[in-house]
């Protein structure tokens, strides 16, 4: 059984099948969804709804589904050949990993390449730091040098692995120092042997628990931390468009263009409750963005959630919501390392574990004039 398949059909490295460009590990393939009332998307993934109304109910419903873990599971939401197509690929998976466990060549640490490559695209393309911030490939043997158009700003960076503090710029460089993220990917025998064909899915979630939220966790920690520094925070009962408008304005006032607003998901219910807010909305239709928690445009500013995640991969807290300004004058992401991975090998010290270290270098740095901050009280 060969590991490396055809680009064009396969995930390079996996057995599972390229669905709507998610990674093999990552997430499962789906045909179309359905729920109570019929389907919900198209063959073209494109959520079926008859006007702005019942577009936003739609999605109010696929959250509700992704929550109890409903969305692709197969229990009544898929269609049944998108079910065995994924469970033909999951179990795939399981065999090539079995496989990988019983010899000692190259397929563990192949299949681990694979799984650092996942890791970092979903990283890409589901984290908010990588959608917020402005990326710099910083090349070994130099520092991270960020150059500053004005020096009376207050830059918030990353020390001492994640923890963040506020530096006022007196000069026209900062240098935010790295900080890794980094897993250990451990699997032992007697548990590959009772596990089911799930197994590696659920390591690929752990995975992510241990990267990709910590990535974002260290992200939300600078945004609050710029709270009251430049830009007074705006408490609200209800989010209304009066709120959205005040921390607009903050932004604006400073020349700086709004870009984003993250959200936790409550926060949700408040805009499709209030006809200005549906009037202003700019959605998007399609199925697999909104299970990413892309939600449109609200005032040519992008609207970012965390509600369709798993919860263990949550970072918002309740009522939380962001206005933030474009990822150049937000802030910077230096990489350093790439999300890589080595193979993990107890066999010699006598353990019957193998596995997975996985691990990127980076860092991190925001400015607080793109930053207004909503709390709910």
């Amino acid at each position: 059984m060969t590991l490396v398949m055809p680009r064009q059909d396969f995930h390079r490295g996996t057995r599972a099948p390229v669905v709507d460009g998610m990674p093999g590990f990552a997430k499962k393939a789906h045909g179309k969804v359905e729920a109570a009332g019929g389907r919900m998307t198209n063959s073209d993934g494109d959520i079926n709804a008859y006007d702005i109304g019942d577009l936003a109910n739609k999605i109010n419903a696929l959250h509700a589904m992704a929550q109890s873990g409903d969305t692709g599971s197969g229990a009544g939401y898929e269609d049944p050949t998108a079910t065995r197509a994924k469970l033909t690929a999951q179990a795939e998976r399981h065999q090539d990993l079995l496989s990988a466990f019983a010899v000692q060549d190259d397929q563990m640490k192949v299949m681990g390449e694979v799984f650092a490559e996942d890791i970092w695209e979903t990283l890409n393309r589901q984290g908010f730091t990588s959608q917020l911030l402005a990326r710099k490939d910083v090349v070994d043997g130099t520092d991270n040098r960020i150059k500053l158009r004005r020096k009376d700003v207050v830059a918030f960076q990353v020390i001492n692995d994640g923890e963040g503090i506020a530096q006022i710029v007196e000069q026209a460089f900062i240098y935010p120092q790295d900080y890794y993220l980094q897993s250990q990917v451990l699997m032992e025998e007697r548990e590959l042997a009772q596990a089911g064909p799930e197994f590696l899915d659920e390591k690929f979630q752990d995975t992510l628990e241990a990267i990709m939220v910590r990535q974002d966790r260290i992200l939300r920690s600078l945004l609050l931390a710029t709270a009251g520094v430049f830009n007074a925070p705006v408490s609200f009962a209800t989010f209304t468009p009066q709120v959205l408008t005040a921390l607009r304005t903050q932004i604006a006032s400073n020349g700086i263009p709004a870009a984003h607003l993250l959200f936790s998901f409550d926060i949700w219910d408040d805009m499709i409750a209030d006809p200005s807010f549906t009037d202003w909305w700019e959605p998007v239709h399609k199925y697999q963005l909104i299970m990413e928690g892309k939600l449109g445009s609200l005032l040519n500013m992008k609207l970012i959630t965390d509600g369709f995640r798993y919860d263990t991969l949550k970072v918002l807290e309740p009522g939380e919501v962001f206005a933030l300004g474009t990822p150049i004058t937000l802030g910077q992401r230096g990489v350093r390392r790439e999300i890589q991975s080595t193979e993990i090998n107890h066999y010699p010290l006598g353990a019957a574990r193998r596995g997975f270290y996985v691990m990127g270098l980076e860092s991190m740095h925001v400015q607080d004039r793109p930053v207004a901050i909503g709390t709910r009280v």
